[in-house]
């Protein structure tokens, strides 16, 4: 890493050296915090509990549409040979058969039709000046109990594309739907959507239309499962479409999906895990190389703060190309966010005032560091100056993120950054950056801490005969099916596997005893088939991976508490 000192504070090259590798250390204990415009929606739009996925705006940028996933106040309307189950079947018997449907639709079991990626219903928003006005949740025909979302707006200001295609007499369809949503979010029962040779589940597919509805590009798994591609579809008439084709630029052998065309047809945003990215699944865009929709350039992460560590998808672009909402599960469930896009350009000199102290308020002589960086990745070190007060002024001109931290004596202060789009939108000049040092004991917690959470995840010696707790899996309640947010562990096992080539392993289930015994026994086991399926699909021979499911019957701990649960429902990693 190169670090740049201005000549009157030159140093000597050990010095040199010892910063470039406490600068390396530093980037394993010290989250960045580069956050330019970011901004998660209030409540009502995004809960503490449930997913909210998949925000798309009517044509004003005013009415927000988004999907919210598991949420027991779904609606209930089930209609079957023109009767509403829901009003005509007992309470039990109505979740079994709702049940019966999601598992029909997943090809597995879901035992639980609430808490399942399954329930989902659409919910509507108003918002006005980045200010939420109010939220709506509307009934049926627009919502039922079976999977519902709006994927894709039209040039009608009243008409979008829905996910399924829906039966009056009762029924789902895989394909797409569109519907006529009132001034006072009165829908129209959905007309379908033909595209030839179209027969992909719900759960596994994601549309959008291009402005002039000419073409759409839409999302899917050949088979449930398995990593998404891109393809196109021309227009027929006015509610057909041709057979899919593949976008092969854009396409990876890895996962392709939620993709959005932007207003004026030229930009393509979608979400991908391929490698290179900044956590298991970014944001990604791609212009337009000509007419062809079939053509389009090599795509770009969009960086910070719309990408992180964790998983972004569903992105919707204001006519602007300036505004960004999506989908992240960075604080934990899925939620949706917004973000600007462009940063200010001529922006004339800014000034950070740097002040050093120590947690009692006194100022320290301090070594002073500063760097830059557009997307919170890789900084680019600019300066250093040794200051015998802890202050020091720099004068930047640069509209990026800029990083800064003080040293004293083989101590230093947490990295503090500053977002320099966010001084300019506040009509500020100058600010004034506060380090603070931290006694050395307190540091040294604070690393041995990271360093066992970052070991924690798995065991890397991945020694004969051992056994690990694989760390920060997460399964939707009651079923095998994984959250997205545990393929970043998942990954690092199959690599850890990938770098040892003659190890074996076991990966086995573990409950808490809450259920039927032979239940606990089967999703234990199906959760563990699940990740040795994910591990394949990361590159892992088959015949290295074996699974085992022991439900309840290796507890580390008794089940009295919640937390005594939680330690007991555990995937193991046992080396062979």
């Amino acid at each position: 890493m190169h670090i740049f000192r201005p000549e009157l504070y030159l140093c000597a090259s050990e010095r040199h050296k010892e910063m470039n590798y406490w600068w390396l250390m530093l980037f394993l204990i010290v989250e960045l915090r580069a956050q330019h415009s970011l901004r998660k929606l209030p409540h009502p739009v995004n809960t503490a509990y449930y997913n909210e996925i998949c925000p798309v705006f009517a044509l004003d940028e005013k009415t927000l549409f988004y999907t919210r996933v598991g949420s027991p106040a779904f609606n209930k309307t089930l209609i079957y040979d023109n009767q509403d189950l829901h009003t005509t079947l007992s309470t039990d018997a109505y979740f079994d058969r709702l049940a019966a449907i999601f598992s029909q639709i997943a090809g597995r079991q879901i035992p639980d039709p609430v808490n399942t990626s399954y329930n989902q219903d659409i919910h509507i928003a108003l918002v006005e000046k980045d200010t939420l006005r109010f939220a709506y949740h509307p009934g049926y025909p627009l919502n039922n109990a079976l999977p519902n979302s709006i994927c894709s707006v039209t040039t009608d200001s009243s008409s979008f594309v829905v996910i399924n295609r829906f039966e009056t007499k009762g029924g789902m369809r895989e394909g797409f739907s569109l519907v006529h949503i009132s001034a006072s979010y009165e829908s129209s029962f959905p007309e379908a959507i033909t595209i030839e040779g179209f027969n992909k589940s719900a759960h596994e597919v994601n549309l959008t239309l291009s402005p002039n509805q000419q073409f759409l590009i839409l999302a899917v798994a050949e088979k449930i499962g398995e990593q998404k591609d891109m393809y196109v579809c021309e227009r027929i008439d006015s509610m057909h479409y041709s057979k899919p084709l593949p976008l092969w630029r854009i396409n990876t052998q890895w996962d392709e999906s939620t993709p959005y065309i932007s207003r004026d047809g030229q930009k393509l945003f979608f979400a991908s895990d391929r490698p290179g990215g900044r956590g298991a699944k970014d944001i990604y865009v791609s212009e337009r190389q000509n007419s062809s929709p079939y053509q389009w350039l090599e795509p770009k992460g969009l960086g910070a703060p719309v990408n992180s560590a964790f998983n972004e998808s569903h992105p919707y672009v204001f006519k602007d190309n300036d505004r960004i909402y999506f989908t992240s599960d960075r604080d934990g469930n899925s939620d949706i966010f917004t973000a600007r896009l462009n940063r200010s350009v001529g922006m004339g000199k800014i000034k950070l005032h740097i002040e050093a102290y120590k947690e009692d308020g006194s100022k320290f002589p301090a070594e002073i560091s500063w760097g830059s960086a557009l997307d919170g990745d890789t900084i680019e070190w600019k300066g250093y100056f040794r200051s015998r007060d802890g202050r020091h002024t720099i004068e930047i001109e640069e509209n990026k993120p800029f990083y800064l931290v003080a040293e004293n004596r083989g101590l230093r202060t947490a990295m503090e950054v500053i977002e320099v789009q966010d001084l300019i939108d506040a009509g500020s000049r100058e600010t004034v950056v506060r380090l603070t040092l931290k006694p050395k004991e307190k540091q040294q917690t604070a690393q041995m801490q990271t360093t066992t959470e970052e070991e924690s995840i798995l065991s890397m010696d991945l020694k004969p005969g051992s056994t690990t707790v694989l760390h920060h899996i997460y399964f939707e309640k009651a079923t095998a099916f994984v959250r997205p947010e545990s393929m970043v562990n998942i990954r690092k096992l199959a690599k850890a596997l990938m770098r040892q080539p003659a190890i074996r392993i076991v990966i086995e289930g573990h409950t808490d005893n809450v259920g039927n015994k032979n239940d606990l026994m089967q999703l234990s086991k199906n959760r563990a088939d699940t990740i040795r399926s994910l591990l394949i699909q990361e590159g892992v021979s088959a015949d290295r991976v074996e699974t085992k499911g022991y439900g309840a019957t290796r507890p580390v701990t008794d089940n009295s508490t919640e937390e005594k649960k939680q330690q007991n429902r555990r995937v193991e990693i046992r080396v062979l």
